[in-house]
């Protein structure tokens, strides 16, 4: 049953009745796997570079440590694109050996004529529009797409973790991805590979960079001014979370949702329906609001844990904030719960289940 607007404005804190919602996913499994989701940002960002324009996007800097800016001029510069970075991206873009304004880049390259497509996190397209804006730039050939936000880590976390792989490993990371779909779209895997072909693999939520990220963001992010519609992108890109196995549009190994929420949003949109590589097909609003919230909703500031990590991590590093914290003791024992039960044969584990449930 539809809600009404006013419901959904109670139920969310926003008009949502405005918003179209869309599932989306690559044909092929092959192009599926290597995506966050479904691929969505990527398909978008192809429709852009076979007009002839360019995609500027987040990608990690050569030694995986950090994040920054790139852009792509063709579908093969994407391909750093892809995968999600979970830290803070440096606003900045290498361009002839020198680091300039992503934003300045941005503004020379629509100045120049050329169809722009800006793909990063909703506070970076708020600030591109507000620079180019006070620029006078026109931004009729610049289309925007956002990516719902938990809020970012920053990047010493990432470093942190980096660097204590390469040490173990004894040597330096030349792939690294926070989504690897080792078992499918859920759950995420990190998974870096080195130099002397060594590969390491774990659950990205039981890893220590998992541990900080849930609970060491920017202290921006508690304070988001991005939510709900106040996003200023013309699409918002996203795990279409909520899908279960059974339903029409699941997929083992992911699913985009896009919340599309203007005219350029919905030319996106037809771009996309147009390509024989891809599906897209209406989403249930309801269903992908509920089970996204970071769409419409601030992430909470864990007051004391939050500042006893960041005292602990800005001392003495990731390891040591992280079995200090008071959820440690929480989370070592739901890893330990979970790999018991990944060892259990499954008609034991429903045994169980159904003696709980008596």
């Amino acid at each position: 049953m539809s809600q009404t607007a006013n419901e959904m404005n109670d139920k969310y804190g926003f008009d949502a009745e405005g918003l179209r919602a869309y599932a989306g996913r690559y044909k092929e499994d092959a192009m599926i796997a290597v995506s966050s989701s479904g691929g969505a940002a990527s398909a978008l960002a192809e429709c852009v570079i076979e007009e002839g324009g360019v995609v500027f996007g987040a990608v990690y800097t050569d030694d995986f440590k950090g994040a920054c800016f790139a852009c792509a001029k063709s579908k093969e510069e994407l391909l750093p694109m892809k995968t999600s970075k979970y830290i803070m991206t440096d606003k900045r873009i290498l361009k002839d050996g020198e680091w300039v304004s992503v934003f300045e880049e941005v503004s020379m390259a629509l100045t120049g004529g050329s169809t722009v497509m800006f793909i990063g996190l909703p506070c970076d397209v708020g600030a591109l529009l507000v620079y180019l804006d006070r620029q006078a730039v026109d931004t009729e050939k610049l289309f925007t797409v956002d990516l719902i936000c938990h809020g970012p880590t920053y990047p010493e976390v990432q470093k942190d973790y980096v660097e204590t792989l390469e040490a173990k490993y004894g040597a330096p990371v030349k792939e690294f991805s926070t989504r690897c779909k080792a078992k499918g779209w859920t759950p995420p895997f990190i998974r870096a590979v080195f130099e002397n072909g060594k590969v390491h693999k774990e659950r990205f939520y039981e890893s220590e960079f998992g541990f900080a990220f849930r609970l060491y963001s920017r202290t921006s992010c508690f304070s988001c001014k991005f939510k709900g519609d106040d996003h200023k992108a013309d699409i918002t890109v996203g795990d279409y979370w909520g899908l279960k196995e059974g339903m029409t549009q699941y997929h083992r190994l992911g699913v985009s949702v896009l919340f599309s929420r203007n005219e350029k949003g919905e030319a996106l949109m037809k771009m996309l329906s147009a390509r024989s590589d891809f599906l897209v097909e209406d989403a249930d609003k309801t269903l992908a609001l509920d089970n996204n919230r970071n769409f419409f909703q601030r992430i909470k500031k864990p007051e004391q844990k939050y500042e006893k990590f960041k005292t602990d991590f800005e001392a003495h590093g990731l390891h040591y904030a992280v079995i200090k914290n008071p959820d440690y003791k929480i989370h070592k024992k739901r890893i330990l719960k979970r790999r018991i039960k990944g060892l259990m044969p499954g008609a034991m584990i429903r045994s169980l289940k159904n003696k709980r449930v008596k």
